[in-house]
C-alpha cells in the first residue's frame, strides 16, 4: 500500500475513533464538553467541573421532551453539548448580542434579549416552558436575583434552577460582581434556604 494510501486509511480510522468516541460521549457529559471546549468541562483552563455533576442531576430527564434555558450563549459550545446530551429537548439560548443567533440549528433556538427585561423572559418561559433554566449571564448580583425571581416561579415543577460562577462573589472582586444590587446572590440564596 502507498504511504498517500495508508494516510488515508490511517485519517478515516482516526475520524472513526473520534465519531466513536464522540457517540460514546451521549453517555458521558464531561466527555461532550471537552470535546465541545466548554469551560463548563473539567479540562478547561479554569474547570469548573460543572458537567459530571449536571450528568448525576439531569440523566433521568436525557430522553424527555424538555425545554432547556440557558441565559449566556456567547461562542455557543454549552448549547451543543446540552443538544448531544438532551435527544429529545429544545435547547433555548438566550444572549444580548445579535451575532449569538448564529448557533441556532434544529432544537436549538436563540433569542435575542436582556436577562434585565422581566417582560421579555416571561415571553420566553411561555413559548418554552422551561424544566431546566441555567444561569450562565452577566453574573452580576443583581441580574442573578432579578433574573431568578422573573424565572423561578415559571420553572416546571420537579425542574431545575441552577446560576453558575457564584464563586465570582467571593474574593477581591466580589464588590465588582454586586453590581447594582444591595446583596449577593450567596447571601440571597442563604436567606431562601434558611427560611425553608
Amino acid at each position: 500500500m502507498s504511504e498517500a494510501a495508508l494516510a488515508e486509511v490511517s485519517g478515516k480510522k482516526a475520524i472513526s475513533d473520534v465519531q466513536s468516541l464522540v457517540m460514546s460521549a451521549k453517555y458521558h457529559l464531561d466527555i461532550v464538553g471537552i470535546l465541545e471546549g466548554t469551560d463548563k468541562s473539567s479540562s478547561h483552563s479554569f474547570a469548573w467541573d460543572y458537567l459530571r455533576k449536571y450528568e448525576r442531576l439531569f440523566s433521568h430527564l436525557r430522553d424527555e421532551p424538555i425545554n432547556l434555558i440557558e441565559i449566556g450563549v456567547a461562542g455557543g459550545n454549552s448549547l451543543k453539548v446540552w443538544k448531544s446530551f438532551f435527544s429529545r429537548a429544545t435547547i433555548v439560548g438566550i444572549d444580548l448580542d445579535p451575532a449569538c443567533a448564529r448557533h441556532a440549528e434544529e432544537r436549538v433556538k436563540i433569542e435575542i434579549g436582556s436577562q434585565q427585561d422581566a417582560a421579555f423572559l416571561k415571553r420566553i418561559c411561555e413559548l418554552y416552558p422551561p424544566t431546566i433554566i441555567i444561569d450562565d449571564g452577566s453574573h452580576l448580583a443583581n441580574h442573578v436575583v432579578s433574573t431568578f425571581e422573573c424565572m423561578y416561579p415559571l420553572l416546571n415543577p420537579g425542574g431545575f434552577y441552577v446560576v453558575e460562577d457564584l464563586n465570582f462573589h467571593h474574593g477581591e472582586n466580589a464588590q465588582y460582581w454586586r453590581g447594582t444590587g444591595n446583596i449577593s446572590p450567596l447571601d440571597y440564596f442563604g436567606n431562601i434556604l434558611s427560611t425553608h
